[in-house]
């Protein structure tokens, strides 16, 4: 249970990175949707769901970084929210396998 926990953490932190960092154009609807959806993973418990947001703010980052190297502002953010996105993406996969239904509970003795 504590998976779905730190699953919850990182949905709200997703959210929480719009009015935190200075995210604009179409990188809140990155962020918004991507948070939302992670939020889904952890109510249904869905590690394949977990994981897409996971993939999805790691290619948001790739196409930041590729499109500062490029000279563009693809997603309208910066090294700084890519990195967010990394930390998100990275933990969000980690934890994917452990949302599964059928995966073993701790028991709190």
């Amino acid at each position: 249970m504590k998976s779905v926990g730190a699953v919850w953490v990182l949905a709200v932190g997703s959210l929480a990175s719009t009015a935190f960092r200075e995210v604009r154009g179409s990188a809140i609807v990155v962020a918004l949707g991507l948070g939302v959806l992670a939020g889904v993973a952890a109510l249904l418990r869905s590690g394949i769901l977990g994981a897409l947001a996971g993939a999805g703010y790691l290619a948001a980052a790739v196409v930041i970084v590729a499109g500062q190297a490029a000279g563009h502002t693809w997603l309208h953010g910066d090294g700084s929210t890519a990195s967010i996105w990394i930390g998100l993406g990275a933990g969000l996969v980690a934890l994917a396998p452990a949302l599964r239904k059928d995966a073993p509970q701790q028991r709190s003795t």
